[in-house]
């Protein structure tokens, strides 16, 4: 009796199971020749059912685990992304500000100077943390934080520059 409730119990969670979930879409040509995709497959005509192409997601194989991991990893690039097109517009908008007067210098330096607080508030963040490493994931963590540091400070260093040289054009016209 105890192994035909066992067995029971094995196939009602077999059955009950929820299975890799598939996003199966289909493509084909409608009556006017317009290409389509659809993921119901009664929705192809049915003389061109037999050929019709099957497409599947690439998220179809990937575990529940290897999908959280993948949409972080996918929200880390974005965010890396955006902040490559703000560093990318700070050093667009040095490099084509018309310094007219001192007050153009002063405005896009205190900006720097924003900038530059940001970098080292970060940096002592990371030292202070950096005894305090237990795992293999938290020294991977801070290793990247630390790479991803580096970047932003020669970022910074290139806007920075371009602030030199601009300050050094004004100086020229009005020496």
């Amino acid at each position: 009796m105890m192994r035909i409730t066992g067995i029971m119990v094995l196939f009602l969670v077999l059955v009950a199971w929820p299975g890799s979930s598939t996003a199966e879409f289909y493509r084909y040509y409608d009556e006017n020749g317009a290409l389509r995709f659809t993921d119901n497959l009664a929705e192809v005509p049915e003389d061109q059912q037999p050929q019709v192409k099957r497409y599947q997601e690439e998220d179809d194989y990937l575990t529940p685990r290897q999908r959280a991991e993948k949409a972080r990893n996918q929200a880390k690039a974005q965010i890396e992304r955006e902040n490559l097109e703000k560093n990318d517009r700070k050093t667009a908008a040095i490099r084509n500000v018309k310094i007219k007067d001192t007050d153009d210098l002063k405005s896009v330096r205190e900006e720097l100077d924003g900038d530059f607080a940001g970098l080292e508030d970060r940096r002592k963040a990371l030292q202070a943390k950096r005894d305090s490493l237990t795992t293999p994931e938290e020294v991977r963590e801070y290793q990247t934080q630390v790479r991803k540091l580096n970047e932003d400070i020669q970022r910074f260093e290139v806007r920075r520059q371009e602030f030199i040289r601009k300050a050094k054009e004004y100086n020229a016209l009005v020496n």
